[in-house]
């Protein structure tokens, strides 16, 4: 058991010394060789959006045409995008999923 300790803070410390370069490449290797892995790493840097789509319908002469085309039909596609992005004005990363009008101190919203 003691092994298992010193061997987690080895770890530990050679992630804390590693360059970004270094970990972005251990972190694909890793995603590549493990389907959990790739799993884990999609959980904590994806999160899922939902956009609502609306479709028109066709256009025709018939009058119940012309009212189902000025109906318009709605639909929700759920798609998945980066959870962390960098602020547009002060450049620091930062959770969409915590993006608020209080999220950047350098500029309002």
């Amino acid at each position: 058991m003691a092994a298992s300790k010193d061997q987690d803070a080895l770890l530990t410390r050679a992630i804390d010394n590693a360059d970004e370069k270094t970990l972005r490449q251990i972190l694909k290797s890793m995603c590549q060789g493990s389907d959990e892995c790739r799993k884990q790493a999609a959980e904590r840097m994806l999160v899922s959006q939902k956009h609502e789509l609306i479709e028109l319908s066709d256009s025709s002469d018939d009058e119940a045409e012309k009212e189902r085309r000025n109906k318009k039909q709605k639909t929700v596609e759920e798609t998945q995008t980066l959870r962390y992005e960098k602020c547009q004005t002060c450049e620091e990363m930062y959770d969409v999923t915590l993006n608020n009008d209080e999220a950047c101190q350098c500029h309002d919203g």
